[in-house]
């Protein structure tokens, strides 16, 4: 597919990790927890602190791999 060469390169340099298994789902809908996790991972803020999501009504819905990097 076209895209393959940008996900091998975004996988390669841990920006993107796929749906499991070394999977990857290109046609599903990018939840906006996965958008904020590649924008950290690119940004590489790892100093974030999660308390900061507390604020946000939706925040019980925030899946814990995606925590921290919403929170950066």
């Amino acid at each position: 597919a076209w895209y393959a060469p940008a996900v091998k390169t975004a996988a390669h340099h841990g920006l993107i990790s796929g749906v499991g298994n070394n999977l990857m789902n290109p046609n599903a809908n990018i939840s906006r927890e996965a958008v904020f996790s590649i924008f950290a991972r690119i940004i590489q803020n790892t100093e974030a602190d999660a308390a900061i999501l507390n604020q946000f009504k939706d925040n019980a819905d925030i899946s814990d791999w995606a925590r921290k990097d919403i929170a950066a």
